[in-house]
């Protein structure tokens, strides 16, 4: 879906206009590093699960994802974000606490996208000055409920 500065949704109730723009705002608060926040004033991880089929034995999780063009430069920025309930022994603040399992950025200015930053956990890996990807000296909090 092509976005511009100003968009207006038009469509019948019940299409899916208000879940398309609370994940347009999930993504942003997801980028700005409250995306647990965003979810936790909502009801935590089992409001936002609490439908569709799942599959015993697999984690449970929302993914987001988005992909921006720059037509001026040629570069096409890709965003994913993946969140999930903690793990059974895992410290949190509450019991359906989400807390950020995945997340990666990449930029793609040609043949293949390039991964600028990579973050499994706390851990963060980002694409040095020689063009490898590092281990970042800090670790990245799991969860941000807090505001």
């Amino acid at each position: 879906m092509d976005l511009t500065g100003v968009n207006l949704f038009i469509g019948e109730n019940g299409v899916g206009k208000s879940n398309l723009h609370r994940a347009l705002q999930l993504v942003q608060s997801a980028v700005r590093g409250k995306l647990a926040y965003e979810i936790a004033k909502e009801g935590g991880m089992s409001s936002a699960l609490w439908s569709g089929p799942h599959r015993a034995g697999t984690p449970v999780r929302i993914r987001l994802e988005t992909e921006l063009l720059d037509e001026e430069r040629a570069i096409t920025f890709r965003y994913r974000v993946e969140a999930g309930l903690r793990l059974p022994k895992a410290t949190a603040g509450f019991a359906f606490e989400p807390q950020v399992k995945e997340e990666e950025l990449s930029i793609e200015t040609g043949s293949r996208p390039a991964t600028m930053m990579k973050r499994s956990g706390p851990g963060i890996f980002v694409r040095g000055e020689r063009g490898r990807m590092e281990d970042y000296p800090e670790q990245a909090l799991q969860s941000t409920a807090c505001g």
